[in-house]
């Protein structure tokens, strides 16, 4: 039941974001957060704070998100979610590119890429 909550929760606050309402979309995302948090869902909780963190930075608020999304990749290593690990290194790289910081961003990537292949993910490959 949880599951399909979260699902819809980040599907609706998708269409927001996607619709520019990002105050409709965190909302939304941070009721999926608190679920999550609540259910001990650690991919939920992962997936609902990097779709914060991409408002964050959407918003321009690029330190924020950066902080967001290490706090997402530290809750999916101590859990050992290594997808989530390797999505929150892309968020992160993405908000490292946006701030200028292009070799960091690389290197970055870099560590994305190895878990994303490590886990024969390929959605993680270009």
């Amino acid at each position: 039941m949880n599951s399909v909550i979260l699902r819809i929760l980040k599907s609706r606050g998708e269409v927001f974001e996607l619709l520019g309402r990002y105050d409709r979309a965190e909302t939304d995302f941070r009721s999926m957060l608190t679920i999550a948090q609540h259910h001990e869902s650690h991919s939920g909780k992962v997936n609902a704070l990097t779709l914060l963190a991409g408002i964050q930075r959407k918003r321009g608020d690029i330190r924020e998100s950066v902080a967001t999304c290490y706090t997402a990749y530290r809750h999916a290593r101590a859990h050992g979610y290594q997808k989530g690990q390797a999505v929150c290194l892309d968020s992160i790289a993405h908000a490292q590119q946006l701030s200028g910081d292009l070799y960091k961003s690389l290197r970055t990537q870099k560590k994305s890429l190895t878990i994303h292949k490590r886990i024969k993910d390929r959605m993680g490959q270009a």
